[in-house]
């Protein structure tokens, strides 16, 4: 884990709006820049791989979560993949 993942948690149960999404993207970008090694996925490949294995599970990942599935998109469910998939292998 890198030296802010609480803070980059925190950062994405507070995404609200797409100006919250933009910048929670570059503290992800940042983040990997500064902490590579606590990063599953480094390249876009495997990145994008992974971002696709979470989006169509998501369903089961709220399910698991005991959270309601969302009706409609939300500016926090476009971030939560993009977080777990720093992770996911």
């Amino acid at each position: 884990m890198g030296a802010d993942d609480g803070e980059i948690y925190s950062r994405v149960d507070s995404i609200e709006s797409r100006e919250d999404l933009r910048q929670f993207v570059a503290a992800l970008n940042e983040d990997l820049k500064d902490h590579p090694g606590s990063w599953e996925n480094v390249t876009l490949e495997a990145h994008l791989e992974v971002l696709a294995e979470l989006l169509e599970s998501a369903d089961v990942v709220y399910e698991n979560l005991g959270r309601e599935i969302p009706v409609q998109p939300t500016w926090r469910l476009f971030g939560e993949p993009l977080l777990a998939s720093k992770y996911y292998e």
